[in-house]
């Protein structure tokens, strides 16, 4: 029971030291939605590394098995937020209707992005070799996701234990389903440098166009 008497800060005030306050709107630009994805992005891929590096320093604690549910949540967010902040540049530039895009599912918001960029860059297969490592990567957790009994694979895998239908995820066994740790790090740092790289041309590029001759 809470007792009577206790008032609690709010979470959304100011600290007096201004290193110890987050501001939520500094990174942010209210007429720009694409580029707001992408600071979402680098928050999430920033998360990530940070607990990837925390467990790379020292795991004696082992505290991998705790950090690596997190860590992949992060990545799979920063990802998606990569590919939604592409696309919609990608629209801009067609003069499309920007489209909300609500699904999560990474493989189909990656696909829609590969086919924009067909239809765009008469080079592609240059920009498709550059983003082999992400669709391997989007593959292998599909791969892991639908060899198990899911009736709805989804990459929630490392938000819930089970998916929406109650079935167990694939790491719920006796058999040890493990993650190499570094080798995740140097994956995930080429994956988003890739997709930062991709979002940053064609945000360039917008920026040239709405220049006046």
């Amino acid at each position: 029971m809470i007792e009577e008497g206790i008032i609690m800060k709010k979470i959304f005030t100011y600290n007096a030291d201004i290193n110890k306050t987050a501001y939520l709107n500094w990174r942010m630009n209210a007429s720009d939605t694409a580029h707001n994805l992408a600071i979402m992005a680098e928050s999430f891929s920033t998360a990530a590394f940070i607990m990837i590096d925390a467990i790379l320093s020292d795991n004696s604690d082992k505290k991998a098995d705790i950090l690596i549910f997190p860590i992949l949540y992060s990545i799979d967010q920063a990802i998606e937020l990569h590919l939604k902040s592409i696309l919609r540049e990608l629209e801009s530039l067609a003069n499309i209707k920007p489209s909300n895009y609500k699904t999560h599912d990474i493989n189909s918001l990656f696909q829609n992005m590969l086919a924009q960029i067909t239809r765009k860059e008469a080079q592609s297969a240059d920009l498709k070799k550059y983003l082999q490592e992400i669709d391997e990567y989007i593959q292998e957790l599909y791969d892991h996701i639908t060899g198990t009994k899911m009736t709805n694979p989804k990459l929630d895998f490392a938000r819930y234990p089970i998916d929406t239908s109650g079935n167990d995820h694939f790491y719920i066994s006796l058999d040890n389903t493990v993650v190499d740790v570094e080798n995740l790090k140097e994956r995930f740092k080429k994956m988003n440098d890739s997709l930062a790289s991709i979002f940053a041309m064609y945000q360039n590029e917008l920026e040239e166009n709405s220049c006046p001759d």
